[in-house]
């Protein structure tokens, strides 16, 4: 069996497409839902409650715990149920068109050396979110990614698809970095793992989570062959740019700090040039 967790915050209505697309597309699967709610608005609390089933798992969590606690609040519980094999994290702006759950499942079980596995993500308009199959960040990417380097034509090579459409023909794909926006791991490994780090509240999530499997001898896997749409901006959108900013640079000093071997004048660099950025904010 397979738990799903889908985190919401204030957005009752992608949520329940979510909750509603997973339902629809993976009738009859064997699979627990379990939505946490970050300390919405009442009555965002409310209306998703009334809108799941008697049999699915809802948790209000207090207040707001991030990203990374949100669901560890959802992934502790399944941990719980010993029927659960393999655990699926959906962001709630993850819309499903056909049953990703039972190939994902049937390739962890073949596959005992995967960590982490994906669907190809897809965006709105039908076209990759290149964001699903990454490399790690290179310190070079990391400096793209805090200075205007961008502005001046520089590029990093991150996201593999985007360098190489061919790679999609693929059945599997090994990638470094999948998306933390779908996708599924074996319960017992995750927990092994402690789960998400919440040393971050946005941010990063999945460059540590695949960094942590990485150094665990474990692989991450693409498969381009079964996609899911990503809305992209469900929580972000409604959240002010100086606050994401702020949690985009203490997340990335954070995995810099603890998940690379960035050198330390480089660190320094990045972390005097985001900070002047926040203060212009």
């Amino acid at each position: 069996m397979t738990g799903v967790v889908v985190l919401n915050y204030n957005n009752a209505a992608d949520t329940l497409a979510c909750v509603n697309s997973l339902k629809e597309c993976c009738r009859g699967g064997n699979w627990k839902l379990c939505v946490v709610d970050n300390a919405s608005r009442p009555e965002v609390a409310e209306e998703v409650g009334k809108a799941l089933a008697p049999e699915d798992k809802y948790i209000i969590n207090p207040r707001n715990l991030g990203y990374a606690a949100g669901n560890n609040a959802g992934l502790r519980w399944l941990n719980t149920l010993a029927e659960v094999d393999n655990v699926l994290i959906l962001n709630s702006d993850i819309v499903l068109s056909e049953d990703i759950v039972t190939p994902m499942e049937e390739y962890l079980a073949s596959h005992p050396e995967c960590g982490a596995l994906s669907p190809l993500l897809l965006s709105p308009s039908g076209q990759p979110d290149y964001a699903c199959a990454r490399r790690r960040k290179t310190a070079f990417d990391l400096l793209l990614r805090s200075t205007s380097l961008r502005r001046l034509g520089f590029e990093g090579g991150e996201f593999i698809l985007k360098k190489d459409p061919s790679l999609l023909a693929a059945k599997s794909l090994g990638v470094e970095v999948i998306s933390g926006a779908c996708m599924m791991l074996p319960k017992k490994l995750f927990s092994e793992l402690g789960f998400f780090d919440e040393g971050t509240f946005l941010y990063f999530e999945e460059d540590i989570l695949c960094e942590k499997l990485r150094r665990a001898g474990r692989s991450c896997t693409l498969l381009p062959q079964i996609s899911a749409v990503h809305k992209g901006a469900a929580s972000t959108s409604r959240t002010s740019s100086s606050f994401l900013y702020k949690c985009y640079r203490d997340s990335l000093i954070y995995y810099m700090g603890n998940y690379t071997s960035t050198p330390s004048a480089l660190r320094s660099l990045i972390r005097l040039r985001t900070g002047i950025a926040l203060k212009m904010k």
